[in-house]
């Protein structure tokens, strides 16, 4: 009988310590879905296929646009786009039974929402900001992400939420202090990734773990870059909240990463910390005689060793 917590290691370690056959063990990751089976390859077989395929199909409509821009007129420009996108959304709601397909169209209709407005843009010379674009693509394409159980999509809505606050910081509010935008999307991922934790316990939808490394990773990129920009400039008025939930946020990420046994936190949170000491060495002892490049070398030869090896051995005491 299946039984859950039952991994590759798990039955390498009982097949050392018993009698049990190759063929045997062989059986036994067949039983507990580590070996693929024909049904198994036939879904990565039609995810795939669907997935690429429809990738290619709005590639092909993004470029054909592009390369026929010139023969195109502004009437057939634009409800070419809109019957496009229509035909998205109605075709989810045809397929609505098969739910891949269904998503599926969902995401390429929100893809094409971004063509839409950028054609209207290129017709009419808007002048708009970059973030109106993103702005707008993200109101009209949040609600299918809302609805829908696919995350790619909710990663799409994430990427165009980050690409509208930093296009809004850039280019509407450029005297606001430099590290601002990166509080704000580390503020903005983290709150994310809290939801993404929570949302099992409130619903049945089960966030992926890709989608959550994705995010931790942006949390981390986001963190390192702020703290960096706060080591080099000084004079910032609160540098000391982004650096506060910072550590909050980094302590949080290793109690995590201990408790379920997670390696991911434990490996980016430690090179975003070494980023960070190298940073704060190079500004705080200014050497320009070669001294400071060779300790910043064997510091992080010597931290990402040490690391490399903690990690090992810790991921030898939680599988065996």
């Amino acid at each position: 009988m299946k039984q859950s917590g039952v991994t590759r290691r798990v039955l390498q370690v009982i097949a050392q310590h018993s009698n049990l056959s190759a063929e045997e063990l062989e059986s036994q990751f067949k039983l507990h879905g580590i070996y693929a089976d024909k049904k198994n390859w036939a879904k990565y077989i039609e995810v795939a296929l669907i997935g690429i395929g429809s990738a290619f199909i709005v590639s092909g409509i993004i470029f054909f646009f592009a390369y026929n821009w010139h023969l195109l007129n502004k009437f057939l420009k634009l409800n070419l786009v809109q019957v496009l996108v229509i035909a998205s959304v109605i075709s989810s709601f045809v397929f609505k039974r098969n739910p891949l397909v269904r998503n599926v169209s969902l995401m390429a209709a929100s893809v094409l929402v971004g063509a839409m407005f950028s054609v209207f843009g290129q017709i009419y010379q808007t002048g708009a900001d970059a973030y109106d674009f993103f702005l707008g693509w993200t109101i009209f394409m949040i609600i299918w992400a809302l609805v829908s159980d696919f995350p790619p999509l909710w990663l799409l809505a994430v990427v165009l939420v980050n690409l509208t606050i930093s296009f809004y910081v850039d280019q509407v509010a450029p005297y606001w202090p430099s590290d601002t935008k990166y509080l704000l999307l580390f503020v903005l991922n983290t709150c994310v990734l809290i939801l993404m934790q929570l949302l099992p316990f409130f619903s049945k939808l089960v966030v992926p773990s890709w989608l959550i490394k994705i995010i931790s990773l942006s949390v981390v990129i986001y963190i390192t870059i702020g703290a960096v920009i706060n080591i080099f400039n000084k004079h910032h008025e609160y540098w000391f909240v982004f650096f506060l939930l910072a550590f909050t946020v980094y302590a949080l990420a290793i109690y995590q990463s201990f408790r379920f046994r997670s390696l991911f936190h434990l490996c980016i949170v430690p090179l975003s910390l070494i980023i960070i000491i190298c940073c704060w060495i190079t500004e705080n002892f200014n050497d320009k005689s070669g001294t400071l490049f060779f300790f910043l070398s064997v510091f992080v030869i010597a931290s990402v060793t040490i690391l490399a090896k903690l990690l090992v051995n810790l991921n030898k005491a939680w599988n065996e």
